[in-house]
């Protein structure tokens, strides 16, 4: 008996997730935040309609600050050709596929340039786009291989060489 009352509410989840957010059941400053979709939204699959819904409240609950931040974003992803949208959705889905610790090491290189300054970003692009291949190969697999404690080395030795 158990089991049947399980499946039984397991179809009727499945049946109300699959119905969608209909527009009237949105906050009105949800419908507010995503009035450009009004007229289409009964035609958006069940799946988006949750996710815009979920958005919006998100974007709601934002900073004046955060939100300039997310448009920003935004904007960027929208000006990207479809190509380098798929190439970034791709290396998106290979990151999730790695362990803990691998992405905790990306996470620290990511904050490590993060920390940079504008000027210490700029330089150190333009220094890695002066690279060969060979070369960008080359110094890749010296940090990869190179001790935690001689990263720190390689990249001021990276930077100094190429001033």
């Amino acid at each position: 008996m158990k089991l049947y009352v399980l499946v039984i509410g397991l179809l009727v989840a499945n049946i109300s997730w699959a119905e969608g957010t209909s527009w009237q059941s949105l906050p009105a400053s949800s419908q507010q935040t995503l009035s450009q979709l009004k007229d289409s939204w009964d035609t958006l699959p069940p799946n988006k309609q949750d996710k815009f819904a979920q958005h919006a409240t998100q974007w709601e609950k934002m900073s004046p600050k955060e939100r300039a931040e997310a448009q920003r974003r935004i904007e960027h992803w929208q000006s990207l050709s479809p190509q380098k949208r798929q190439a970034m959705l791709k290396r998106y889905e290979d990151f999730k596929q790695l362990s803990p610790e691998e992405k905790a090491k990306i996470k620290r290189k990511w904050q490590w340039f993060k920390d940079l300054s504008p000027q210490e970003k700029d330089k150190l692009r333009q220094q890695w786009q002066s690279l060969s291949s060979e070369e960008k190969a080359a110094l890749k697999a010296k940090m990869r291989d190179a001790a935690p404690t001689e990263r720190g080395q390689l990249r001021r030795e990276f930077l100094n060489k190429h001033n």
